[in-house]
């Protein structure tokens, strides 16, 4: 309510009030003057402690004329001016000091609150900082497996297949062995691509979410011996380059979570949207976590949620899985948010 709402409606209570007490003193006698109390720390509370004093003030005169000059046949009136002009300031003090606690209080909450959005705001810069530094360190540590511990195992290969057929051509007996050996570093270095395409998948901007979450379901399956379904309920879905990073490394980390920790061998992902969001809904055969709120992995998902504005569910759908549904808004539908 406004300051010029508040004056009007406290002038329209004295202007009934004092009429009042002429109309209705013989009556209520002494007790008339109560109503002045209230609205004296009424008056106080509303515009501060030096209206309440001068508010004391009139209040005072009026008992003046009301029972030292109108009603003086009926009452004597310094029996009550002395604790009238005790109580009156009294009230008009507490309420003031109330009033500027109060406003105190509001003062420094809002602080808070802005300090607690500029700390946010940090926090949320720094976490996006630390995912981009993480990115940039699998990529690092996925080039180094590809084009480091990769090209060797390939030099090892040509080495071990020159050896056996050099071995083969002798009729020896250790051509078995070398043979052995180069099906050993055929079989590594096929995990050693798959373990760096977990840490780097393709370019997901290039080829698409559906692309990379399609490559993610053959990685897990030949490195976990696990299927994983990805379903993309949309034909004519697109999400933007940030998002599907966040929602490929929040499907990639949560099912090999689920898979690794929750003994979950039946897994379902599906890649929805609406009109003013995108969803993904994760089901498996594994239970629900109940103790794992505190763990990296919850904290990981937890901060790329915050990256692209999203929600969380768990819950159990009518088959008995686990379900991990994440939905976040579109990127114009979250500034949207932000502005309002």
């Amino acid at each position: 309510m406004s300051r010029r709402k508040l004056i009007i409606i406290y002038a329209l209570l004295w202007i009934i009030y004092i009429p009042s007490t002429f109309i209705f003193y013989p009556v209520v006698n002494i007790s008339g003057h109560i109503p002045a109390i209230l609205l004296v720390g009424l008056g106080a509370w509303w515009f501060g402690r030096s209206a309440g004093i001068w508010l004391s003030l009139l209040t005072l005169i009026h008992s003046f004329v009301l029972t030292g000059l109108v009603f003086a046949d009926d009452i004597i009136f310094y029996q009550y001016a002395f604790s009238g002009c005790i109580i009156l300031p009294s009230i008009s003090t507490l309420m003031g000091h109330l009033r500027d606690t109060h406003d105190a209080i509001k003062q420094l909450s809002l602080k808070l609150e802005q300090r607690v959005r500029e700390r946010n705001i940090e926090l949320n810069a720094l976490t996006s900082k630390l995912l981009k530094a993480s990115e940039m360190l699998k990529i690092s540590h996925a080039e180094g497996l590809h084009d480091g511990i990769g090209q060797q195992l390939t030099g090892i290969q040509l080495l071990s297949s020159s050896l056996y057929e050099h071995l083969l051509n002798e009729g020896t007996s250790s051509a078995a062995l070398a043979d052995h050996l180069l099906r050993k570093a055929s079989k590594t270095h096929h995990q050693i691509r798959k373990v760096s395409r977990l840490l780097f998948p393709v370019r997901i901007e290039q080829v698409g979410i559906m692309a990379a979450l399609s490559e993610l379901s053959a990685t897990i399956q030949d490195l976990k011996k696990v299927k994983v379904h990805f379903v993309k309920a949309d034909k004519s879905l697109h999400i933007s380059d940030d998002i599907s990073l966040q929602l490929y490394r929040i499907c990639q980390e949560c099912t090999l979570y689920a898979i690794d920790h929750l003994n979950a061998d039946e897994l379902t992902a599906q890649l929805s949207a609406n009109k003013t969001s995108y969803c993904v809904r994760l089901a498996h055969n594994g239970p629900i976590p109940t103790d794992s709120k505190n763990t990296e992995p919850e904290q990981l998902l937890k901060y790329r949620l915050q990256q692209i504005s999203g929600t969380l569910l768990r819950y159990r759908d009518s088959s008995g899985n686990s379900v991990l549904k994440i939905s976040c808004p579109e990127p114009h539908t979250a500034s949207d948010e932000a502005t309002l």
